[in-house]
Parts: C-alpha cells; sequence; structure tokens
C-alpha cells in the first residue's frame, strides 16, 4: 500500500493522523461488497511479488498504478524499494525487573491450599490495565538480597503487607525460581522471578481485602 501511493514513511509523532490518511486511501481502492477479498489479495501481492527488498515489479498485476514505480520508470536514481524510507530504529533499553508469585495460606478459615495475589497495572503506559504479580523495576542489575529487600519495601507501601513482621505473617518458604529476559519493541527486559509462599494474621487479611489493586487467583 505505502509503495503504491509512494508514502515515504509514517512517523511515530503523526502515526494516528497517518493510519487515518492510509485507510481513506484504501478505502478507494476496496470493494465494499467483497472487503475480505481485497484484503487477502493485498497480503498475497506483499508475500509474492511486491515484497520489501526484491519487489517483482514485471510481473505485478498493479505495477501501472504504483506510483513508486512510475517515479522508478521516470527518474532512474529512484528505486521502489525507497518506499517507505526505513526508519532507524533506536537501540532497545536495557532494565531489570524482580517479580515475586506470593502465595497465600489461609486467607479464609474455611480455605484449604493457597491463592495467589495479582496486582493491577496503571491504567497508561507499559502493558496498560493488565494483571500482573507483585513486581519492582530495578534502577540497575542486583543481588538477590537487594532484589529481595525491593520486594519487601514495595508490598510493605503498596498494601500494608510486612514480610518481616512475625506478627503480621508466616513466611512458610521463599526461594528463587530463575530469571529469563522478554523483549519488547524499545525494551530488553531481565526479569528475576521469586516465589513467596506465606500465612497471614487476621489484620493483614483485612488490609488486603481493602485494596481495589488486588486479585486472587
Amino acid at each position: 500500500m505505502l509503495e503504491c501511493f509512494a508514502i515515504e514513511t509514517i512517523l511515530k509523532e503523526r502515526i494516528k493522523k497517518s493510519f487515518i490518511f492510509v485507510r481513506k486511501l484504501a478505502a478507494q481502492l476496496v470493494d465494499p461488497s467483497r472487503p475480505g477479498d481485497f484484503n487477502q489479495s493485498l497480503m498475497e501481492l506483499g508475500a509474492t511479488l511486491c515484497t520489501v527488498s526484491k519487489p517483482s515489479c514485471s510481473s505485478c498485476p498493479v505495477s501501472s498504478q504504483c506510483r513508486a514505480f512510475s517515479l522508478s520508470e521516470e527518474n532512474r536514481t529512484i528505486s521502489v524499494t525507497d518506499y517507505p524510507t526505513k526508519v532507524i530504529k533506536a537501540k532497545p533499553r536495557h532494565d531489570f525487573c524482580c517479580v515475586c508469585v506470593l502465595e497465600i495460606h489461609n486467607l479464609e478459615r474455611n480455605q484449604s491450599g493457597g491463592r495467589f495475589v495479582l496486582v493491577k497495572r496503571p491504567e497508561q503506559g507499559l502493558l496498560a490495565g493488565l494483571w500482573e504479580f507483585p513486581s519492582v523495576i530495578l534502577n540497575e542489575e542486583a543481588d538477590s538480597a537487594t532484589r529481595r529487600n525491593a520486594i519487601n519495601v514495595y508490598l510493605k507501601e503498596a498494601f500494608h503487607f510486612h514480610v518481616e513482621l512475625k506478627k503480621a505473617c508466616t513466611i512458610v518458604s521463599r526461594e528463587e525460581l530463575g530469571e529469563f529476559v522478554h523483549i519488547f519493541t524499545h525494551i530488553r527486559r531481565k526479569v528475576y522471578v521469586e516465589l513467596l509462599v506465606v500465612q497471614l494474621t487476621g489484620l493483614t487479611t483485612i488490609y488486603l481485602f481493602l485494596s481495589r489493586s488486588l486479585f486472587y487467583i
């Protein structure tokens, strides 16, 4: 589509307006009675003929209507592959995260076994509004003791859960589960995971239930 109309690039800061513009152009071509056939044909064209690096313009059934091909024929210094302009991607930043898989035992008197705590992320930003295990972003790579302390501080500040106070809870077990790397578009995140199993007192249970950002599974 971008090659056909010789659209140079879609700028990140104007991405919404750019897509609206492209959709309006596409709407001029789509047969309203068979939009699915058009979409399928366009994908097939891009996969077989109008490829990114080696487009087969001589075999393309729409080359006579292609603006990029027309420009390349008029000016030999222009190539069909000049469209869209290749945007240099910024190198992903590296960050570190410690995750606490928090298992609660005896959260209710009639409950057997444990339940896991999930926290809802903010409604804006990365992974907005999704649920996750309690986690903390670190400024740099850290050892086990530092990560564990960061989790303790987070649990205390987020919902008054004092891991280190025996009157608040009894730690059944706490162990490192491992680490992995998750790559987003612009972030390379190293994640450390621990499992924390606790038995709570009644007061701590009340604080946890009052938190609107928590969900138990």
